[in-house]
């Protein structure tokens, strides 16, 4: 999760038609205590030199550890069947990109 140390920080300009102007900025700053991702992106629409339009919007996306996962469906009655890499079912790892989750209730 080093990548999420990172404070990053985007800006994309578009021109559409000829005449309006398009810039999408996208920020996402990660709280290790909470371990919450904040995103929020600003677009706005320039046209002939004036800002005729501007559209924020921003997601919380909270990050579980595996074994945190593991305590949480153990504490709320599931069983973790297998626990993936990804879609494709690899098997999951250190550098998985995702946690993909088998799991069932118990009886």
């Amino acid at each position: 999760m080093k990548e999420l140390a990172i404070v990053e920080e985007t800006v994309e300009r578009n021109t559409i038609n000829n005449k309006q102007i398009v810039i999408e900025k996208h920020l996402e700053v990660y709280d290790h205590n909470t371990q919450i991702l904040h995103c929020t992106s600003t677009s706005e629409i320039i046209e002939n030199g004036t800002l005729i339009i501007t559209n924020k919007d921003s997601i919380l996306l909270r990050y579980t550890f595996p074994l945190e996962l593991e305590r949480l469906l153990k504490s709320n009655g599931f069983e973790l069947v297998e626990l993936y890499g990804s879609w494709k079912k690899t098997r999951f790892n250190k550098d998985s990109v995702s946690m993909v989750v088998h799991c069932r209730l118990n009886d």
